[in-house]
């Protein structure tokens, strides 16, 4: 019997530990795969009745909490698309430092058409007044890399509708353009819909590439989150 668990916000190396230590008291096997904090564990219950195997499965949920986004084999991208078709809900994204890398992911699934309303890229404060109505204030006060202005950007994707939900993404890739107060890698992302908006904040690791990538799937998770 083997399990498909998709968890995120571990690397491999921290999955690993905590699995030898469920393993250690129940022996069975697993693996690992990660990239940009998206994890894939199999665990390989050889010899296991039904009933050892829920015993253990439900020690590996116990441990990894909100971190297991899906029990199917499916990704970060095809697990969003997936509860926004069964909520009948229209997805909008508004990203800066990211380039469209979120809604590049959404549309790589078939049937996006059908929950995908439109990606946003407000690369410059202009844009994100412009094309978000985000305020001059939010943008001067607490910077375009803020928790105030990623709320706004989502907001601002919404525009009002009704059955919409819209993810945000605001933050520094680097190499260049950090500070002591703003470091490089630190992102912040809003989920607004109906029921109002959150924030969330980062500070990823990794060059200019991984931190981009990174910060993509972390939208897709908390749009996850959000939507169950």
């Amino acid at each position: 019997m083997r399990q498909i668990i998709k968890l995120f916000g571990l690397n491999k190396e921290s999955i690993s530990a905590l699995m030898y230590k469920i393993g250690d008291r129940y022996s069975f096997d697993y693996f690992v795969e990660e990239e940009y904090y998206d994890a894939r564990l199999t665990a390989i219950f050889e010899g296991f009745t039904q009933e050892k195997a829920d015993e253990v499965l439900a020690e590996i949920y116990k441990v990894f909490g909100s971190t297991v986004y899906s029990l199917s084999d499916i990704s970060l991208e095809e697990t969003v698309v997936e509860l926004l078709y069964n909520k009948n809900l229209y997805l909008v994204t508004a990203e800066s430092c990211t380039g469209g890398l979120v809604a590049s992911s959404i549309v790589s699934v078939a049937g996006a058409s059908s929950v995908f309303y439109e990606g946003l890229i407000t690369y410059s404060n202009e844009a994100k007044a412009d094309r978000l109505g985000v305020s001059q204030r939010a943008l001067k006060e607490f910077g375009a890399v803020s928790a105030e202005v990623a709320a706004e950007m989502a907001i601002g994707g919404l525009k009002r509708r009704k059955n919409f939900i819209s993810v945000s993404i605001t933050g520094i890739a680097g190499p260049s353009g950090g500070s002591e107060s703003k470091p490089v890698g630190l992102v912040y992302f809003g989920v607004a819909g109906e029921s109002g908006v959150k924030t969330y904040k980062h500070i990823l690791d990794g060059n200019r590439d991984k931190i981009r990538k990174t910060a993509a799937n972390t939208a897709l998770f908390y749009l996850i989150q959000n939507l169950k």
